[in-house]
């Protein structure tokens, strides 16, 4: 177990970029924990049934993420939380950001924009200077 203050002194303000190797030692849980979670929520072919690997997902990380910190630091303090809803934020922004706003993007170019937005995004006139 280490102090807050001992992993961040070893850190040296690195960005926490995941290395080849330790996505090779990572992939292998993940992939396995993937299917099972797959497994789990295919049990029920209702469309709620299949809905219930969000219910998953949320347990795994919750779990995960408690286990982890209290394996690091043995207790639990605000910073730690900060820190992890901060991760969960930046992974929702960056999925938005490469899969869903292509995506919405290759929409608007097929089916066109709402015109409403024109406004908003410098086209037209109508900002308040």
């Amino acid at each position: 177990m280490v102090s807050s203050c001992q992993f961040f002194n070893k850190q040296k303000g690195s960005v926490p970029y995941i290395e080849k190797n330790d996505r090779a030692t990572l992939d292998p849980y993940i992939d396995r924990l993937s299917d099972v979670i797959t497994e789990q929520a295919n049990q029920d072919k209702t469309f709620k049934g299949l809905l219930k690997f969000a219910g998953f997902l949320n347990y795994v990380f919750t779990r995960i993420t408690l286990k982890v910190l209290k394996s690091l630091f043995g207790k639990f303090s605000y910073w730690m939380f900060a820190l992890i809803i901060g991760v969960l934020i930046t992974m929702v922004f960056e999925m938005y950001r490469r899969v869903i706003a292509p995506y919405e993007d290759k929409k608007i170019k097929e089916n066109g924009d709402v015109d409403v937005f024109e406004e908003f995004s410098g086209k037209k006139e109508g900002w308040d200077a």
